[in-house]
């Protein structure tokens, strides 16, 4: 899960800068994922209120047993590393080269990986349905995303086999060349179900305070 990006964009209506993944998330977290023991004992240790990133994290949980979170700057890193210490299943792993861009920090990630399949998930995306998740994992196919054409989403399933392309790529490479080897599979979905609603301005976290379609 990507949680190094600098949030430039995220001001307010007053022309303050936020850190958008420790913004307080609105919804009800807890209720949305009562029936996913692990999703629960990870918002158990967390104090509140949470945050985006606590909510992303949560709803990786329904499916994922272990997340790489990538952070960037040493003060994110130092601030999820306190915020996270007694959550097992999270590992962070700290990207030096997060300023080269989001693939720096793809890159960083997989590399902690054990050759099975995967998630790549996206820090500020914490509206993502339970049945997205659950889709996307029992689904067949090499690289497999929520939704289709310009509605394609995140989190993306991907293959043991496309860590090596990934990590071999250069670290300015795109991730687009990177699975060029792999056939593509599209799940149809109702894109209200949240993958294609990341948080990247004030605006869209605004509107998380509306309500949300999420099952």
């Amino acid at each position: 899960m990507l949680a190094a990006g600098r949030s430039q964009r995220m001001l307010d209506d007053k022309g303050n800068w936020h850190w958008k993944l420790t913004l307080p998330y609105p919804n009800q977290l807890r209720h949305d994922l009562r029936d996913c023991e692990r999703a629960v004992a990870f918002l158990q240790v967390l104090p509140q209120p949470y945050t985006i990133l606590d909510a992303s994290i949560a709803r990786a949980l329904q499916v994922c047993e272990h997340i790489v979170l990538v952070t960037g700057s040493p003060c994110q890193q130092d601030f999820l590393q306190k915020r996270y210490a007694t959550c097992g299943a999270i590992q962070l792993c700290n990207n030096p080269n997060f300023q080269q861009g989001m693939f720096s920090s793809i890159q960083c990630g997989i590399a902690q990986l054990k050759p099975e399949r995967f998630f790549i998930c996206l820090g500020d995306m914490p509206n993502i349905a339970s049945g997205v998740y659950h889709a996307l994992n029992q689904a067949s196919g090499e690289v497999i995303f929520p939704g289709q054409g310009e509605y394609a989403g995140h989190p993306v399933s991907l293959p043991a086999v496309a860590i090596n392309h990934i990590l071999n790529a250069p670290i300015n490479g795109k991730m687009k060349a990177c699975l060029a080897p792999f056939s593509f599979t599209f799940l149809k979905m109702d894109n209200a179900l949240g993958f294609t609603q990341d948080i990247d301005h004030w605006q869209a976290y605004k509107a998380l305070f509306q309500p949300a379609r999420l099952g």
